[in-house]
C-alpha cells in the first residue's frame, strides 16, 4: 500500500506549479542523460545538456553513423524508464546507498561535463546536495520514503511524458520531440515511434509494479 500511494503522492506533486517542476527534474536528467551516454557508447559525442525550468531538456550530441544517430535519439525515453525499474529493483533489496550513489554519480557526471545551463547548474547542485543530506543520514528511516517518492516521480513522470508525446504525435507530428527527430531519420511515422514510447513506459512501469506486488 505504502508503493501505491507514493506512486499517487509523486504524480499529484509532479503537477504543482515550482515544487512539481523541480522534482519532474530527475526523470528529465535521466532522460537527457540517456542520450548522452548512447551517444558515447555508439561512438558520437556529447556537446552539452540543458535542464530548464519546465521540466523540459535538451541533449545536444553529434553521432558518427546513421544508426549511431537512431539509438541515441531513442534512448531517452528508454532510458529513464530502465532506471525506475532499476532503482525499485535495488529498492526492494534495501540498497538504499546505492540508489544515492547511482543518481550522485548522474549528477556528478552530468555537472563535471555536460551541463551549460545556469538553471542545470542549479537543479544539479541542489538535487545533489538532498542526496548528500541523505547519504549521511542513511539511518534515519525517513530517508526510504524520500527515496521511494524519487523513485516514483521517474517512474510516473516517464510514463506522463511519452503519453504527452504519443498526444502530440496525433495533434502535431512536426513538433513531437524524439518521435519526430526519429520519424526524419528512419521514415516511420512520428506516431508509430510514440506508441513505441508509451508502450516501453508501460512496459517497464508494469514490470516495476510487479517488482512490489
Amino acid at each position: 500500500m505504502t508503493y501505491i500511494v507514493t506512486l499517487c503522492v509523486a504524480f499529484l506533486v509532479s503537477r504543482i506549479p515550482v515544487v512539481g517542476k523541480y522534482i519532474g527534474g530527475i526523470d528529465t536528467l535521466l532522460h537527457e542523460t540517456g542520450h548522452a551516454l548512447m551517444a558515447l557508447i555508439t561512438s558520437g559525442r556529447v556537446r552539452s545538456i540543458q535542464l530548464f525550468y519546465d521540466k523540459s531538456g535538451l541533449a545536444q550530441t553529434g553521432q558518427s553513423s546513421w544508426l549511431g544517430g537512431v539509438l541515441t535519439t531513442l534512448s531517452g525515453y528508454v532510458f529513464s524508464s530502465a532506471m525506475a525499474f532499476g532503482l525499485f529493483y535495488l529498492f526492494n533489496l534495501q540498497k538504499y546507498e546505492w540508489i544515492i550513489y547511482v543518481l550522485a554519480f548522474i549528477v556528478l557526471l552530468n555537472l563535471v561535463l555536460w551541463i551549460r545551463n545556469l538553471y542545470g547548474f542549479f537543479w544539479l547542485i541542489t538535487f545533489g546536495g538532498i542526496l548528500t543530506y541523505l547519504w549521511f543520514h542513511l539511518q534515519e528511516p525517513f530517508v526510504p520514503l524520500v527515496l521511494l517518492f524519487f523513485i516514483c516521480v521517474n517512474l510516473m513522470e516517464s510514463i506522463y511524458s511519452a503519453a504527452v508525446i504519443l498526444v502530440m504525435c496525433y495533434k502535431d507530428r512536426r513538433n513531437a520531440g524524439d518521435a519526430s527527430i526519429l520519424a526524419k531519420k528512419t521514415f516511420i511515422p512520428a506516431i508509430v515511434w510514440g506508441i513505441v514510447f508509451f508502450a516501453q513506459s508501460l512496459y517497464f512501469g508494469y514490470m516495476s509494479i510487479m517488482q512490489i506486488s
